[in-house]
This record gives C-alpha cells, sequence and structure tokens, in this order.
C-alpha cells in the first residue's frame, strides 16, 4: 500500500517536472533530487523483482532436491530392509 502511494507521487513529481524541462524552464535543486528519487525508486523496484524471481527459483530447486532426497532415502530404506531380510533368512537355514 505505502509503495503503491509512493509510487504514484514520485511518478506525478517526475512528469511534473519533464513537463517543466518541455516548457524550457529551469530546475530547482528539488526538482532534480526528486527526479533521481524517481530513478532510484524504479531501480529499487527493478531490483526487488529480480530478488522475488530469484527466490521463486530457489524456492522451487530446493523442493525438487528434497523431493529427490526424500525418494533416494526411501529407496536406501527398501535396499536395507531387504539386506536384512536375506541376512535373516540365511541364519534360519
Amino acid at each position: 500500500m505505502a509503495d503503491s502511494v509512493f509510487d504514484a507521487v514520485v511518478s506525478h513529481a517526475a512528469r511534473r517536472i519533464l513537463e517543466k524541462l518541455e516548457k524550457g524552464k529551469k530546475l530547482t535543486v528539488e526538482d532534480l533530487l526528486l527526479l533521481h528519487l524517481d530513478l532510484q525508486y524504479r531501480e529499487l523496484r527493478e531490483l526487488r523483482g529480480g530478488l522475488d524471481s530469484l527466490r521463486r527459483e530457489l524456492l522451487e530447486r530446493l523442493e525438487a532436491l528434497r523431493r529427490e532426497v526424500t525418494l533416494r532415502m526411501e529407496e536406501l530404506g527398501r535396499r536395507v530392509d531387504r539386506l536384512y531380510e536375506l541376512r535373516a533368512g540365511e541364519g534360519r537355514g
């Protein structure tokens, strides 16, 4: 919520500053700071989006690895059970 409000305010300020430029007016220090803030905010949003995407990919990969390890552990358990049964059968004979 706060992000969308901030985005709207900074975007509006940037548009007004660009209109000022189109009219050939000089920019104030505050105008330049707002443009810089807008640029930084946009870059931060892009980074955040990239991080969210990377996080999702990592979670998917971790889940795939967890499933693979679980399957291998189950297979190992079955092998151990078979060996135990074979040894138990040898002891009777």
